[in-house]
């Protein structure tokens, strides 16, 4: 079987990343081939060490090119794929239509996505959204999308109910706790040893809500007698101090009894794991976060808003919280700080934390289930 994936680009993402291990990852004799709408990205280079080939269309991004199109119809003629499995909404769009008009008979659309509020989502994607709706009654055979909760968000935009879940896949290898690493990162960083560290990782973006995340901060009531320092180590793109917004934000909020690290962007998250103690998603929406289930599978106690399927994923191992409430996210780190005191407790959170992952979201389960539908599903 050959499968063609199309995606929008290859950046730092959650789709993305989610496509890159199943590639890896899959052990089957599928023949899988990807282009990229956009260049290279982040991922490119190891999909490419992988064996796999892959094309960049070097499309501009939120802009169409005839070029582009014409070479993307060209490469599907090409390559006759037995299927094509779009990721999401501009490669739905663009991929989809591109692979019907070339007769590929079996189309795979791709959705990652949760919150379509015009004051955080581009209205571009918006837009592109609603085109979908429209041509999911004509192109797709199955829509995966990675949430159950975001089906009833794009029932609203008139999607054709042929929707299967898809959770994304972990690789526990990878995402685990070592004592050693703890300690080789807290020194890499300059943490004193008696400390509690809170993690968040997540690019600099609107929908991320680092705001949120830190006007909580000041509702946080910790006995000061436990640790010497509590710190926030800020991980992501752009999450550094040369992000004046963000800077500016810090300021205005006085945080004194925290210490905030801005670390920009992490090769190494897996090790930067091992050193938190919590993890926060402060997110306004997320379908499926992958640094929820990175997080928990390398032992780290989460807190997450309550947005996609955070719910789901946390279970009774950690906190949810309403999604921009800093009140109750201040509460939510309170009570993790002073469960934190109790070893025992905390170890078995940790514990279950990891093992939730393993039963629930497992690299292979996510890619059995995506053969399993390419399979299925006649012509």
């Amino acid at each position: 079987m050959k499968v063609v994936h199309i995606i929008t680009g290859l950046i730092q993402g959650g789709a993305e990343r989610a496509l890159y291990n199943l590639v890896k990852h899959d052990n089957s004799n599928i023949e899988h081939i990807i282009i990229s709408l956009t260049d290279s990205g982040f991922f490119g280079k190891y999909i490419e060490d992988l064996g796999i080939e892959c094309y960049y269309l070097e499309m501009p991004r939120r802009r169409l090119k005839l070029k582009s199109l014409i070479n993307l119809y060209k490469i599907i003629k090409n390559l006759k794929p037995d299927i094509v499995q779009t990721w999401m909404y501009h490669s739905d769009l663009i991929g989809g239509i591109i692979a019907f008009l070339a007769g590929v008979k079996k189309i795979y659309w791709g959705v990652h996505n949760f919150n379509l509020d015009l004051n955080v989502t581009p209205l571009s994607t918006i837009i592109t959204a609603r085109l979908c709706g429209i041509l999911s009654h004509i192109i797709p055979k199955k829509i995966i999308i990675c949430s159950k909760q975001s089906i009833s968000v794009h029932k609203k935009l008139f999607y054709r109910n042929i929707f299967e879940v898809i959770n994304l896949g972990f690789d526990l290898s990878k995402f685990h706790f070592e004592e050693k690493t703890k300690t080789l990162i807290k020194k890499s960083i300059n943490l004193c040893e008696k400390s509690l560290v809170i993690g968040c990782v997540a690019r600099w973006d609107i929908i991320k809500d680092h705001e949120n995340l830190i006007k909580s901060l000041k509702y946080i009531k910790s006995d000061k007698k436990l640790f010497d320092k509590i710190y926030l180590l800020f991980i992501g793109n752009n999450m550094t101090h040369e992000n004046n917004e963000l800077t500016e934000i810090i300021k205005e909020n006085n945080l004194n009894e925290i210490e905030l690290k801005l670390l920009g962007s992490k090769n190494n998250i897996d090790e930067f794991y091992s050193a938190m103690d919590v993890h926060i998603l402060s997110s306004k929406g997320e379908a499926f976060p992958n640094v929820i289930c990175e997080a928990m599978s390398s032992e780290v106690v989460c807190i997450g808003t309550d947005v996609g399927d955070v719910k789901n994923i946390i279970g009774n191992t950690g906190w949810i919280v309403p999604r921009s409430n800093p009140v109750q996210m201040g509460i939510a780190i309170t009570n993790a700080i002073n469960e934190f005191s109790n070893s025992v407790k905390w170890n078995e959170k940790r514990r279950l934390s990891r093992e939730r992952i393993k039963n629930n979201f497992s690299m292979n389960k996510m890619i059995n289930r995506y053969i399993l539908v390419w399979k299925s599903t006649e012509f």
